[in-house]
């Protein structure tokens, strides 16, 4: 039972994380990725009025002059309106799908594109998602934690409750059933004091009769078995009918003997109900 409320405690709780975590993860993502966006169109802009100044007086853009405006894993290309391309930045090679990129018109001619690396802009978002990760991790070692507890204070009655009622089955009905908080367990644990006080009612009761019809034995037992007794030494009784009533004799001992035994077995065991150890033999 333990087991089943902690793993149904950690199940509630990864649902619940993932219900909302995960569509939070994925607009921080987006929100990373508009930023690194925002950032690719500022620099971009940068450049493209740089370069607009640079060509209005005359001057020549180069690869020296445009590397000191692009950033960290940052790469332009400007063509000019006659076809030469000038290229600057860290990537060495055409950039990738992933990479975010934006174009801008030259005033008077040419064309400006700026890529920012893909890559940079998964470390952001790991970066950004990373918190929310450990803090997910954090709170399932929570919920496993107190769901342990929960669990190990919710089943504690009901172990107590069927060691209870292993002591009633083995004819302790005296036993004393706690008192409960729990709804569920108060009504198990009346029904088990309801059940040992009828047991125990009956089972005295039945004993009460079998060792008081023990007793009612006992008595005629014992006078028949001495009316026989006397036919048997009668003189007016026959030889023959005096040797068969003596053949009665034992089996009437033996009779007495097995209502004795009883009597004291009974005795013994409403002894040790009451606390008592048995007699001893004396």
């Amino acid at each position: 039972m333990r087991e089943r409320l902690i793993a149904l405690f950690v199940g509630l709780t990864v649902a619940v994380l993932a219900l909302s975590g995960i569509p939070r993860a994925y607009a921080v993502a987006d929100l990373v990725h508009a930023n690194e966006l925002s950032k690719a169109d500022r620099s971009a802009d940068l450049i493209a009025a740089v370069i607009t100044e640079r060509a209005s007086t005359g001057g020549v853009v180069t690869e020296v002059s445009l590397d000191p405006l692009v950033q960290r894993d940052e790469s332009v290309e400007y063509v000019t309106s006659g076809g030469a391309v000038t290229r600057a930045g860290t990537l060495t090679q055409r950039p990738s799908s992933d990479d975010i990129s934006v174009t801008r018109t030259i005033p008077g001619g040419g064309r400006l594109t700026l890529w920012r690396s893909g890559d940079v802009v998964e470390e952001s978002v790991s970066d950004a998602v990373l918190p929310m990760v450990l803090l997910a991790v954090a709170l399932l070692l929570a919920s496993a934690l107190v769901g342990s507890v929960l669990a190990r204070r919710l089943s504690k009655p009901f172990a107590e409750l069927a060691s209870v009622a292993d002591d009633i089955g083995e004819g302790r009905f005296d036993v004393e059933v706690p008192h409960y908080a729990i709804p569920e367990a108060e009504a198990i644990g009346d029904a088990l004091r309801r059940g040992a006080s009828r047991l125990d009612e009956l089972v005295e009761r039945e004993r009460s009769l079998a060792v008081n019809a023990s007793h009612e034995l006992r008595t005629p037992i014992a006078a028949l078995r001495l009316e026989l007794e006397d036919l048997a030494m009668w003189p007016q009784t026959p030889p023959e009918v005096a040797e068969e009533l003596r053949g009665y004799i034992p089996e009437l001992k033996r009779l007495s003997a097995a209502v004795t035994q009883y009597l004291d077995t009974a005795r013994d065991q409403r002894r040790a109900s009451n606390g008592f150890g048995p007699d001893l033999p004396t």
